[in-house]
């Protein structure tokens, strides 16, 4: 299978990850926050993500108030490239930094 590269218009630079597994279940939950930087005007976030399931997601853009939070219906898996589309409720623009928070569940 060919290598599925991500667009390049929004760089992560940190990720703070936490998981906390159900042994007994064999499943697991987690939130991660990863800090963004745009360089390219857009209102769609790709990620990957395989066998996950994303119960929230908001992008804390820096010097605005309140977060862009993402709309269950806008959060779209691509199991054939292995990701996830986040459409955000306005643009991310260009020169931007922002946070990226992401509650999601899983299978161990």
């Amino acid at each position: 299978q060919a290598r599925n590269l991500l667009p390049t218009h929004v760089k992560p630079m940190h990720y703070s990850l936490h998981t906390t597994p159900n042994l007994e279940a064999f499943t697991f939950t987690g939130t991660v926050r990863i800090t963004l930087v745009c360089s390219y005007p857009t209102s769609k976030l790709v990620l990957h993500a395989h066998e996950l399931n994303i119960s929230r997601a908001s992008l804390a853009i820096k010097g605005k108030e309140k977060s862009l939070d993402v709309a269950p219906e806008n959060i779209v898996f691509n199991e054939t490239d292995q990701t996830v589309s986040l459409t955000l409720s306005e643009t991310f623009q260009n020169g931007t930094e922002g946070i990226l928070e992401i509650d999601f569940s899983g299978i161990l």
